[in-house]
């Protein structure tokens, strides 16, 4: 079971089974951006700061963690925004498509 609070278009009434559906370009942006871009983020910060972390005089190896962790954190923070991009846009907001059982009154 889940929760998921979304407008009540249909005129449910609490304890309504409903299908809730999300715009598939959505599903498959947020799915990318949630699962792959933090690590492609990852691996992206650790190789940079092994570079850069030779040019400083850094252990390669510190310098990978520090980066990997900076770039991670820059991807969290930029998924917070698309997040709120989504959400005030209404891009990719769940709505209840059908009422699947009513509730016993």
């Amino acid at each position: 079971k889940m929760v998921i609070e979304v407008p009540n278009e249909l005129n449910a009434r609490d304890g309504d089974r409903v299908e809730v559906s999300i715009p598939s370009g959505a599903l498959l942006k947020l799915g990318f951006a949630v699962y792959l871009f933090p690590i492609f983020a990852l691996i992206a910060g650790a190789g940079a700061g092994s570079r850069w972390g030779a040019l400083w005089g850094l252990s390669p190896s510190l310098a990978s963690v520090i980066g990997g962790g900076l770039a991670t954190a820059m991807a969290f923070a930029g998924l917070r925004m698309l997040d709120r991009h989504l959400v005030t846009s209404g891009q990719a907001v769940p709505r209840m498509t059908r009422i699947l059982a009513r509730s016993s009154p």
